[in-house]
């Protein structure tokens, strides 16, 4: 029986492997193959110059086969593609694959959505999604107050980061940050004829009133029987006093909405149908007089005292004695008018001053009642 002779032991080198590139390109590019027979040297080639898989067999005895398989095109290759995306307000999207044997880096950047490096032995595949225009687009939108019925036009935008907002004329700019490259510029403008008009409602509000004195009289009195002789005695003033009312009143309250620079000019300039200039709120300065008089020389004094109130200037002539109470402001209430009693300013956005202006109607004259 024949003795089996075991034959030479072959061997295979191997660098890269061209089943790591993407299909798409090999469909595209293709690949060369080259083979060699006892090539002068006994390694795999370097993956460069296109080289994507080396491979060196031992056949049998002294014999070497070298196969080198080589991209189809140049290096670094890349394929486009497009897409929608909504993201940043929405775009049509650059989608790019490169490879390359050179060294990638990913892509950054504004435009930039999404982007990646990958080693795939001696290649290095890149992915990347940039947008095709040069900014994302402006988006419109209008915000109207339900209250006010004020309207607000906005935009929004994706800008880069760093933007900085703030007021320019009469935009209002606000800037919300995204991420490392991106911010969120949004720029808000009032709708200058959607101001609304003076408006006013009626409604019930409490009050109350000084006290008012009338019909006063100072009797200082000639008396012969006092100590003996003639002179004058103290007599108390007389005069009639109302009180003051203290409870609800009919009021209205006036809405009134103007820019910054109309409330800055608002006492010489009209703005506006009901209180055209700004009013001034009704004040009330009631006072209790107390009065001291000499009457004559070596006499006692005359003091009367009246409560604290309004009134009239009045003035009592006895002899050469002449007394005289000033009158309070104003002497009377203004009965049945309407008085202001609060204005109250507040601020609004986008430069809008909102006021709200108090009356109160003082209750009819009760001598007419």
């Amino acid at each position: 029986m024949a003795v089996k002779v075991p034959g030479p032991t072959l061997t295979e080198k191997f660098r890269g492997l061209v089943r790591l590139i993407p299909d798409r390109f090999l469909a595209k590019y293709g690949i060369n193959i080259t083979k060699q027979k006892n090539p002068d040297d006994v390694a795999p080639s370097s993956l460069t110059g296109g080289i994507l898989e080396s491979n060196l067999t031992t056949e049998q005895t002294n014999e070497v086969l070298k196969t080198n398989t080589s991209f189809g095109g140049s290096l670094p290759a890349t394929i486009t593609d497009t897409r929608l995306t909504t993201d940043f307000g929405g775009g049509v999207l650059d989608v790019t694959q490169t490879i390359s044997q050179g060294s990638l880096t990913v892509s950054q950047g504004l435009t930039t959505t999404e982007s990646a490096v990958t080693d795939l032995g001696g290649v290095s595949e890149k992915t990347a999604a940039v947008l095709q225009d040069a900014s994302w687009p402006i988006l419109y939108g209008t915000h109207v107050d339900e209250q006010t019925k004020l309207t607000v036009d906005y935009t929004k935008q994706v800008v880069a980061a760093g933007t900085l907002g703030g007021i320019s004329g009469s935009d209002y700019i606000e800037v919300e940050p995204i991420d490392k490259w991106r911010s969120l510029k949004i720029t808000s403008t009032l709708r200058a004829n959607t101001v609304p008009a003076d408006t006013r409602y009626p409604l019930t509000q409490r009050e109350s009133f000084p006290d008012e004195l009338r019909d006063i009289t100072f009797a200082v009195l000639f008396h012969e029987a006092v100590f003996g002789g003639g002179g004058y005695v103290n007599a108390p003033p007389q005069y009639n006093l109302v009180q003051g009312y203290s409870g609800p009143c009919n009021a209205r309250v006036t809405e009134k909405y103007m820019t910054e620079a109309q409330y800055a000019t608002w006492d010489t300039v009209a703005v506006g149908t009901i209180f055209p200039k700004r009013p001034s709120v009704t004040h009330f300065f009631p006072q209790a007089n107390r009065i001291a008089v000499e009457l004559g020389a070596g006499a006692a004094l005359y003091t009367a005292e009246l409560p604290m109130s309004l009134h009239p200037e009045t003035k009592s002539v006895t002899g050469q004695i002449v007394l005289t109470v000033p009158a309070t402001v104003p002497p009377e209430l203004p009965y049945g008018s309407w008085i202001v009693v609060g204005i109250r300013p507040e601020k609004w956005r986008f430069g809008i001053r909102y006021i709200e202006i108090i009356e109160v109607q003082v209750p009819p004259n009760p001598d007419n009642e």
